[in-house]
């Protein structure tokens, strides 16, 4: 059970209530894309309010299509998108701020901003003593989230071997049926076949079902939920 507490120090009334109580509140505004139209839901069991109507001329396609999308503790939800890393505002889902190019993305230590990964071939890396099998240079550039950049290049003049590297499409999670994110406490999960919403929450173990299903078409993701 959550609980708040209100302390009296010096005359002076100080209320508040703990990280813990917040992190196990359910999540609201959950910000959805339903397979090329997004939609958020005020709550688990509301309607979804259609805010990112589908473009003319796509409706086989989803151009919303996020890869890897994660939400930051900040709240803002972070992805690649046409080969550039994104960051979107869970209260303007329907905006996103290009931050930069982008192949692959983690985020940073600093809160709000974010690491981009590029990738080259490694020609610029020729004569410098590297194995033939040598295929590719990357590069990592840090960004605000409100798409100020801070760059920095750790293979500036210098190529080193990394070792093999797999690269991993990560536009699905778990068994590639089912998209999920964390937003703060909360892993949210949807089914990108039957529209089915989950939400389980870390600290006290509850799982939350829509007993509805939301009306997806081409795959579904969840990006995140609204911070209140």
């Amino acid at each position: 059970m959550a609980v708040c507490a209100v302390t009296a120090l010096a005359g002076v009334g100080v209320s508040g209530c703990s990280q813990d109580a917040a992190d196990e509140q359910p999540s609201q505004g959950f910000v959805t894309n339903l397979g090329g139209e997004i939609a958020v839901l005020e709550g688990m069991e509301g309607k979804p309010e259609i805010v990112g109507q589908r473009p003319d001329g796509t409706e086989t396609l989803d151009t919303y299509r996020l890869t890897a999308p994660r939400q930051l503790d900040t709240g803002d939800i972070v992805g690649i998108r046409d080969g550039g890393v994104v960051a979107i505002s869970p209260d303007d889902p329907v905006k996103a701020t290009s931050l930069g190019q982008a192949t692959a993305w983690f985020p940073s230590v600093d809160k709000g901003k974010v690491w981009a990964v590029t990738e080259q071939t490694a020609a610029d890396c020729e004569g410098r003593g590297l194995p033939t099998t040598v295929r590719a240079k990357y590069t990592v550039a840090e960004h605000e989230t409100s798409g100020r950049p801070a760059v920095l290049d750790l293979g500036e003049n210098s190529c080193r071997d990394l070792g093999a590297f797999a690269a991993l499409d990560e536009t699905a999670d778990l068994d590639e049926s089912l998209a999920a994110t964390r937003s703060r406490a909360n892993l949210l999960v949807i089914d990108q076949g039957t529209g089915e919403l989950i939400e389980h929450n870390a600290p006290t173990g509850r799982a939350e079902r829509r007993r509805e299903a939301l009306p997806v078409t081409n795959g579904a993701q969840v990006w995140g939920a609204r911070h209140v």
